[in-house]
This record gives structure tokens, sequence and C-alpha cells, in this order.
């Protein structure tokens, strides 16, 4: 059974003070043998400038899982030169998710392949307390439950009995896992939200390409990769995302803006890579109704593609369809359509993608789709107000592949859909 210490505190953010804080934890539960999972995120990093600020040793290491970005690992290496391990685990990852469809169980197995490559480490390495980057969205998403009904130490069993399975968005790949010879976690930013996260790291002096670096998910492409992973698949998805993040940061000159309320811009871009089985279109007033928001648009169905949403009553997750759109790009129009057809749909639609581009090739080969969310904390998210035909360059520029023949971008806010699409 493993012991899990968080800090946890609901007092007003100041950086200087949660430094405070999160030192004397710290120094409360540190023990021989603690180590860190580094992602070269803002999270994990700023764990690391925590745990330097207290004065505890602790070993570092990044998983290459084969479900990265590309150049990821060299940009770890330049960031934290040896101090950081870098270990390459695609072989144990690859045969657990690869050839893998459900989206849950994508996730699962993701967690099974870290869980095996920590317990390696654990055993070869005589550790024995892992620093956890969990933050607060995480753990409301994976308990169903908000910060007051969780304590400072939990066991893992005491966790699972107040987990709140209809609350429950998605399995985080670093959460509930199964530890041998692990006694516990210690997790000092449980209590921050993304935002805060970034303001604790701007005090902790870490380098700007870290602060505004954007949460990335925990199991990588491979939720990005939708629907059954494959080679060719991972190998498009890993393309797009390079041209997506290039276009996106020429664009705005940076990451992210942070705004005085919080709100950052964009919180999080990329792109997702699915099977484009197309279907018949349909004009959408025919079926939602005969309303001036749906006269311009028609659409499809798409064939195999399941993608997650959550409801607004409850939040609790919803793995349902994807429904492609075309007509003119009027985008307060296009976001009003994907806030409205889950509902009209009862939610068996939760993602509603714009069609950019269509390049026919001799068989039906992968729709890539771009995102770009705003967001203070990940909670909610909404569409960021993007030019047609900035989308249009990307979407040339992604159709290029020869394995590529659609482009879409999505439409759709948090709630009622979720920021990755498994």
């Amino acid at each position: 059974m493993v012991t899990n210490y968080r800090l946890l505190t609901t007092d007003k953010f100041n950086p200087h003070e949660y430094t405070e804080k999160a030192v004397e934890f710290i120094k409360k539960y540190a023990e021989d043998g603690m180590f860190l999972m580094l992602s070269g995120g803002v999270d994990s990093s700023t764990c690391y400038k925590l745990f330097e600020k207290a004065g505890e040793s602790i070993k570092a290491y990044f998983l290459d899982t084969g479900f990265m970005r590309l150049g990821e690992p060299e940009r770890i290496k330049e960031l934290f030169g040896d101090k950081v391990k870098v270990i390459n685990c695609s072989d144990v990852f690859y045969p657990k998710v690869m050839f893998r469809s459900d989206a849950e169980e994508k996730r699962k197995n993701f967690k099974k392949a870290y869980t095996e490559v920590i317990n390696d480490l654990i055993s070869k390495n005589n550790l024995s307390m892992l620093i956890d980057g969990t933050i607060l969205p995480d753990l409301e998403e994976s308990f169903g439950v908000n910060i007051n009904s969780l304590s400072e130490v939990m066991s893992s069993e005491e966790e699972k009995e107040v987990m709140n399975a209809e609350s429950f968005i998605k399995s985080q790949h670093n959460v509930d896992i199964d530890y041998k010879g692990i006694k516990s976690t210690i997790q000092p930013i449980a209590s921050l939200t993304k935002n805060q996260v970034r303001s604790l790291a701007s005090y902790l002096k870490l380098p700007p390409e870290v602060i505004l670096r954007q949460a990335f998910p925990g199991p990588g492409l491979s939720v990005r990769t939708v629907g059954e992973i494959t080679p060719n698949k991972l190998e498009v998805e890993k393309y797009a995302q390079k041209i997506v993040d290039e276009s996106f940061l020429e664009y705005f000159g940076k990451t992210m803006t942070v705004k005085s309320d919080g709100t950052q811009v964009p919180f999080q871009n990329f792109a997702a890579t699915m099977d484009n089985k197309s279907g018949s279109y349909f004009k959408l007033s025919n079926v939602f109704g005969d309303d001036d928001l749906f006269n311009d648009y028609e659409g499809y169905i798409m064939k195999d593609v399941k993608a997650t949403g959550k409801h607004p009553e409850g939040g609790g997750r919803v793995y349902a369809k994807a429904l492609m759109i075309r007509g003119p790009y009027y985008l307060k129009k296009l976001k009003e359509i994907g806030r409205v057809i889950p509902e009209l749909t009862d939610y068996e639609i939760t993602k509603v993608l714009y069609q950019l581009k269509y390049f026919k090739r001799l068989k039906e080969n992968y729709c890539i789709i771009i995102n770009s969310f705003d967001s203070k904390d990940a909670r909610t998210a909404t569409i960021t107000e993007l030019d047609y035909k900035f989308l249009s360059d990307i979407a040339r520029k992604l159709i290029r592949h020869s394995r590529v023949d659609m482009v879409a971008f999505n439409v759709t806010n948090k709630p009622p859909g979720t920021i990755e699409f498994e």
C-alpha cells in the first residue's frame, strides 16, 4: 500500500508564500530514495526547482516512450544536461499501446507500461518515494471530487473510497499506480491550477520556454492518435504536431500569452490524427431544425471515430461520435453549432469539426484535426479566435503528406467537448 503526501491548501495563492509552504512540506515528508519523472513541462520542472530550493537530493528521469513530440529527448538534454537521465523505453510502451483503439484502454495500457518502467527503475536504483507533479484539475478529473474531500496524507486504499465514479472524466497515467517496493509519493503542487504553476515557475526563475510550455497529456501522442494506433498513423501525428507547433509559434510569436485575468492564449494547440472514413453529407437544417444557425452547413458523422465530451450537468465523461461539417467560416456561428449539437443529440455527438481542406487520393487515409483552446485552468476551455487564412495555410502544409487527405478545425468548447479527443 502506497502513502500519498499532498500539499493541499485553499489559501489565496501567492508564489512566495506557496514556496515557503512547499519547502516546509517537502522537508516534513522527505525520505531517502526520492525520484522525479521529469517530462520537461512546467509541472514537473517546477517540482524539480522546489526540491532544489528545499536542498533535498533527488534523482530525475525522462522517459522517451515513443509517443513524445519530435526532438523532445534532445530538448530535455539541452535544458537539464546530466542532471536528468533520459531513458528510451518505447520497447515497453509500443507492445501495450500499439494497435489499441479504445480511448480508455489506451490510457490504462499506457499506465501499465509506465508502471512497469518505474518499477524497474525502483528495483535497480533503490528508490522509495516518487515526486509527483499532479496538479488540481488532474486530481479532480481522476477522483471526481474537489480538494476538500482529500487529505494531506492518504493511503491508496483510502483514495479509492473517496473516488466518485459519476464525475470521473479520464484515467491519469500517473494516478493510482501499483508501485512495487515504493513506500510513498509526494505531491507539492497538488493544490494549484496550471496558471498558478506558471506563476510559481516564474518566481522560481525557470526559463520562459519552460514556463510557457503548453500542457501535454501524460500518455503523449497516443491519445492524439485517435482510434487504433498504428506505426503509420503515429508517424503522421508526429509530423502534424510539428507543423502545428511551428505554425502557431510563428503566428503568435511565443507559445502563449497570459492575460490579466489569467486566461492563457492559446492554452493548448495541437494536432489530432484519425482515420478518414467519410460518410454521406446531409444538410444540418434537415436534421437539427430549419434555423439560421444551420442553413449554410452540411455534414456527416465520422465513421469509427469516437471522442470524449464533458456533460455540463455533473461534469461526467461522455464517449460518443464526431460530426464533420462544411460551409462558410463564420467562427462565432461555428462555435455556437459546436455548443448546441451535443445538446440537441443528447450527447450522442461530442465533437463538431469544421472541414478546411480535402484532397481526394486513391484510397482514404488520415484526417488531421487542428485544435486550439484558451483557458485559465483546463476546467473549461474556449476555441481560440483564429482567422481562416492562418488555418488554411496550416492545412495546406499538412495535406502535402501522402497519407493525409483531409484537414479540419475543432470548433467545440469544453464543455460540451474535452480538450483532448481521448
